[in-house]
């Protein structure tokens, strides 16, 4: 008799260790996955709040992207009108209109920058982690490298030819009538006018300054490309984060 109530004894002890073991398993798995779970929810939160931010400077960036392209839409123009008078056998009668040109076209036209603020915080914090869809961090990795390179390709190509045009306009327009245009706020139309006289209207010279000219229109217009293309890649990748993210869609 009193061995089978120490076997009951010792059943309901295992029972009951069991029973607390269960017990803690359970306690520290449904911890765990609390914890889980709620840095699941701050990451998300910070997510969105990251994509927020990438969207208000792709934003930005097409806003700048449009203006950039309407002052190379009018670089065409009048680096046309320049190269055409140029090429006038009288480029004397219309001087007026090749001094106007001829300095506008002198004056530096600074590429595109992105806005990359809210990116390189994100990637220098090392927060791109947090980012779930490798599709998503492709996408905006890819749209920054492509306006990284397009910045690259603009310096590379102007530059030095930007140096040779401001050289080569010394050769012809008259110094002291361009200082007048910049200072006198009645000026530049007087100049129109009166049509005042080149230093020289060699034909060589001209020509030089006409080549050059062309190059930077042929640049001019590489560069507009790039432009349109990278401003539909900003919108598209704003539509995109939009939907992703569930956010308003502005475009």
């Amino acid at each position: 008799m009193e061995v089978h109530t120490h076997a009951h004894t010792e059943r309901k002890r295992l029972r009951h260790y069991l029973l607390e073991f269960f017990m803690l398993f359970l306690a520290v798995f449904l911890g765990f996955f609390a914890e889980n779970q709620r840095e699941h929810l701050l990451n998300k939160r910070y997510e969105k709040r990251f994509i927020t931010s990438i969207i208000r400077d792709l934003k930005r960036d097409s806003s700048l992207l449009s203006f950039s392209i309407n002052v190379r839409k009018q670089n065409k123009i009048m680096l046309d009108s320049l190269i055409m008078l140029l090429h006038d056998q009288h480029p004397e009668i219309k001087s007026g209109l090749l001094y106007f040109y001829g300095h506008r076209m002198s004056l530096r036209r600074g590429p595109f920058l992105p806005s990359t603020q809210a990116y390189e915080n994100i990637k220098n914090s090392g927060s791109l982690r947090i980012i779930e869809k490798i599709s998503i961090t492709d996408s905006i990795g890819f749209y920054y490298r492509d306006a990284e390179l397009t910045r690259e390709n603009h310096e590379k190509m102007n530059d030095e030819l930007n140096l040779q045009y401001r050289n080569m306009i010394t050769e012809i327009l008259d110094g002291s009538i361009l200082h007048k245009m910049t200072e006198e706020e009645d000026s530049l139309q007087n100049i129109l006018e009166a049509n005042p006289p080149l230093i020289t209207t060699d034909k060589k010279v001209l020509n030089k300054l006409s080549v050059i000219a062309e190059e930077l229109n042929i640049n001019n217009n590489v560069t507009l490309r790039q432009y349109k293309r990278l401003t539909d890649r900003a919108i598209r990748l704003i539509k995109f984060l939009q939907k992703e993210y569930h956010l308003e869609n502005e475009y």
